[in-house]
């Protein structure tokens, strides 16, 4: 049982769990693919505060280690049903794991468009 689930590991999903994990609260956070999302695929971010120029890997992979370094856990397989229905939510991945927790944080981000 996890106080909370996040799903999606881009820069958002990784924030709410680094503020869910100060707070103290257990936190799994389930990915499809790579953390960090949109961001780690870019080559230069250079609008965020504190950073002059960093790289989307260097900038995910620092949000990531942050995430783990306060005791968050990582599930990387996609989450196919979501019961939200009852005080405890269920969620069914994959790998045939169901997780249960008392909140879903759902941040999903977007897929990138093809040309």
């Amino acid at each position: 049982m996890k106080d909370i689930v996040i799903i999606g590991a881009g820069p958002a999903g990784l924030t709410a769990a680094i503020y869910a994990l100060r707070a103290g609260v257990k936190v799994t956070v389930c990915e499809t693919e790579i953390y960090g999302g949109q961001a780690s695929i870019i080559d230069k971010i250079e609008n965020y505060p504190g950073f002059a120029s960093i790289t989307g890997m260097e900038f995910s992979s620092s949000i990531y280690d942050q995430v783990k370094k306060l005791g968050g856990e990582f599930n990387f397989s996609r989450v196919i049903e979501v019961d939200l229905n009852s005080d405890i939510k269920s969620l069914k991945l994959s790998n045939g794991e169901l997780l249960e927790a008392k909140s879903v944080i759902f941040a999903n981000g977007l897929k990138r468009r093809v040309l």
